[in-house]
């Protein structure tokens, strides 16, 4: 049972809070000024801190600013509550290091569940971590599965690409640098890797290691990144046409479903009740491209609506949020570090095995210019975050040697 610490002023949405972490089997400790809980977590840490900016006696930055500063409360992930859209210069005067920014209202089994996705999170790196004596880390919005699969390719390296999406969990195998088999709950190997080709935020983790397994997936690396590449710009030009995946939506009366194909009325189905866009796209257990572009269908049809609780998080609050992330402190990069995980190859195998220079340039521009999903930052000293920018250097590290 996971321990969180929750500083709120006493109130009807503070108890249902409460009530909803320990339906979920979180143990809550509640406070109501920032000194007690912050004399609290000296003697019992918890997993994670959640915290109005607004509490007496020591108010939720200078609560975050003390927890940075001490060696054994510093990792601890705080979340911040806020009651109104903060001024920049508010938000700015924080440290780095934001795990994430709740708006009120909100509802309390969307704080769980981002409380617990942080929670595995962590978890999943930290063993990850400790178990394999080579690897790195970072977030899919920064690295996303084609970069992964191209730079492993080039050191010919054998290993697992840990793939974390909301509360999924995917895995890409390779085998000296060539996919060879993906695995993700409900789909084959096949359409287990075109899903993840869309993941677009979340976060990874890479263990190398020799693998004793057999060759599922027969396409080529060079096939591989290039519909990767196609199903990304795809992906983008689709989401650009829809509300903001953190809108609420739900089925409309009135549909007959008599004129619905079987994959239509399964996907309404998830609709039945108001539900997040996004958390929609996991729940159709299709992949990425085809639940969203029926999702578009459907609210260009009407039989997709707003949901009362869309408004909960608005659009100045996710622009608000975007000001968070943009402010968050990235780990120092070790490209040399990384580089000395790859070995050389000849310019000529490479160009020869994926896409032009030209198409991945595109590919690489279009990233830079369309940033997508959320920027976690790390926290855990040994997670190694990579840019695009990273990303190169460490390529240019391989090539010189």
């Amino acid at each position: 049972m996971h321990e969180i610490v929750l500083i709120e002023q006493e109130s009807e949405p503070a108890k249902r809070l409460i009530e909803a972490f320990e339906n979920h089997r979180f143990n809550v400790s509640f406070f109501q000024d920032g000194l007690e809980a912050y004399q609290y977590c000296l003697r019992t840490p918890p997993r994670v801190i959640l915290t109005d900016l607004d509490v007496p006696k020591l108010n939720g930055m200078q609560l975050f600013k003390r927890l940075k500063e001490n060696p054994l409360l510093k990792e601890i992930p705080v979340i911040f509550l806020a009651k109104e859209l903060e001024v920049e210069e508010r938000i700015k005067s924080m440290s780095p290091g934001i795990d994430d920014y709740i708006y009120k209202p909100y509802i309390p089994e969307e704080v769980v569940a981002r409380v617990d996705c942080i929670i595995q999170e962590v978890e999943t790196i930290d063993q990850a971590m400790h178990d394999s004596k080579h690897g790195f880390a970072g977030n899919l919005a920064e690295m996303n599965l084609v970069d992964l699969i191209q730079t492993l390719d080039l050191g010919e390296k054998s290993g697992v690409i840990h793939l974390l999406h909301d509360d999924e969990k995917g895995l890409v195998y390779l085998d000296k640098g060539k996919v060879i088999d993906a695995h993700l709950d409900s789909f084959d190997s096949e359409g287990a890797l075109t899903t993840m080709l869309t993941w677009l935020d979340g976060s990874f983790y890479v263990t190398l290691e020799e693998l004793q397994r057999a060759r599922v997936l027969n396409k080529s690396n060079r096939d591989i990144l290039l519909l990767g590449t196609k199903l990304i710009q795809e992906w983008r030009q689709l989401a650009g046409q829809l509300p903001p995946f953190d809108s609420a939506v739900m089925a409309s009366n009135g549909i007959d479903n008599n004129s619905l194909t079987p994959i239509e009325k399964r996907v309404l189905s998830v609709f039945q009740s108001p539900v997040r866009i996004k958390r929609g796209i996991s729940l159709c257990k299709l992949d990425g491209l085809t639940s969203l572009k029926l999702i578009q269908k459907f609210l260009n049809n009407g039989w997709l609506v707003a949901a009362p609780t869309a408004g909960t998080e608005n659009a100045d609050g996710n622009e608000m949020m975007d000001r968070v992330k943009e402010i968050r402190e990235s780990s120092h990069s070790l490209h040399t570090r990384i580089a000395s995980f790859f070995k050389k190859r000849s310019q000529t195998d490479f160009e020869s095995e994926n896409p032009s220079q030209g198409d991945l340039k595109e590919h690489l521009a279009d990233e830079k210019k369309n940033p997508s999903g959320r920027n976690h930052q790390s926290r855990l000293a040994h997670r190694i975050y990579l840019s695009r920018g990273d990303l190169m250097l460490i390529r240019q590290h391989i090539l010189a040697e």
